[in-house]
């Protein structure tokens, strides 16, 4: 099937089912790798090692193998089942060889980090909760971990590179290629990101202000990546988080992914600086919102100008999701130079 119309069929399955939040959704992953690939024929270095590790899979197939990972079960069988909500981009992967190495990776990955995460510690590696109060990403601050996606993209390129797997991530040579795909995505959804904090009355708190506030932020005013952050749409209950999930395939230019800025500095810099500029865009993302007083584990929230924030979100989401292509082939190509 061309990988264009099965992004399609991807995104309809996806947009009718009662799916949990995962950055940019199948369909978004898939671009991003699918920019990628195009962006690497200039290189050839590069293309040739990214066959060599991942064989017949393209990068836009393993875009969405990350999130794949969370239909294998926990300890102690740690077996792989089909999923519907995961299932359409899922099934390059169910054959017994790929299989079998998604449920490895979810063993080695499930209790090596602090969190204990009821999805395993591999759930963790997604994303950063960063204070909108902050200018950039510094590890240490709330929202940030040695296990975040910060840490777990440069843990990625580490073992590209023929280095071991740094603690905590015990990746592969096969599992850093298709994580790398994967958070490189991750790391451009802006609420992958970038984080408001909310006291009970909806306003707006720093958790990086005081001891009491940074103790507070984890189980009373973090909003989880906008996932507490809900509407009611027609009967249905929507959250932030998931409305930034959805993208329409096909809607993205390979000739800006093609211009766009190389990252300067050190490689190891290069998660950070992203982060950074994600964190940016988060802020974006998360104004023209009011929010009301919380009410269980969520908080209501009004648009200022519905049709303009829309509007404006789709504007973004092509912008972020061009970036995380041309970023990836970036990245690829200063691990193996031409």
């Amino acid at each position: 099937m061309n990988i264009r119309r099965l992004l399609v069929l991807i995104a309809a399955v996806l947009a009718c089912a009662a799916a949990p939040a995962i950055a940019w959704g199948p369909t978004g992953h898939s671009e991003v790798g699918h920019i990628a690939d195009e962006l690497l024929k200039d290189h050839p270095r590069a293309r040739a090692q990214v066959r060599a590790i991942l064989g017949n899979v393209t990068l836009a197939q393993a875009g969405p193998w990350a999130d794949c990972l969370r239909s294998v079960g926990g300890p102690p069988d740690f077996a792989y089942a089909h999923s519907d909500i995961y299932g359409a981009p899922c099934v390059a992967f169910e054959g017994p060889e790929l299989k079998a190495q998604m449920e490895d990776y979810v063993r080695r990955n499930w209790s090596n980090c602090a969190a204990r995460a009821p999805g395993g510690c591999h759930t963790q590696y997604h994303f950063l909760d960063v204070a909108l109060q902050r200018q950039r990403y510094e590890d240490g601050r709330v929202g940030t971990n040695e296990y975040d996606i910060v840490h777990a993209i440069n843990a990625a390129i580490a073992v590209l590179r023929g280095g071991p797997s740094p603690a905590p991530f015990d990746f592969t040579r096969r599992d850093a290629l298709m994580m790398l795909t994967h958070l490189v995505g991750d790391l451009h959804q802006p609420l992958h990101v970038g984080a408001v904090f909310l006291d009970e009355r909806g306003r707006a708190v720093d958790p990086d202000s005081s001891d009491a506030e940074r103790h507070r932020a984890e189980r009373a005013t973090l909003t989880n990546g906008g996932n507490s952050l809900v509407w009611d749409e027609r009967g249905r209950q929507m959250n932030l988080h998931s409305a930034w999930d959805g993208v329409t395939p096909g809607a993205y230019s390979l000739a800006y992914a093609r211009s766009f800025p190389a990252t300067t500095g050190p490689l190891e810099g290069w998660t950070a600086s992203w982060a950074t500029d994600t964190l940016i865009q988060a802020r974006g993302a998360l104004s023209g919102l009011g929010f009301g007083a919380k009410s269980g584990n969520r908080w209501p929230l009004t648009f200022t100008d519905r049709a303009r924030y829309d509007s404006d979100r789709a504007a973004t989401q092509r912008l972020q999701i061009e970036k995380a292509g041309a970023r990836l082939a970036q990245v690829l190509v200063a691990i193996w130079p031409d």
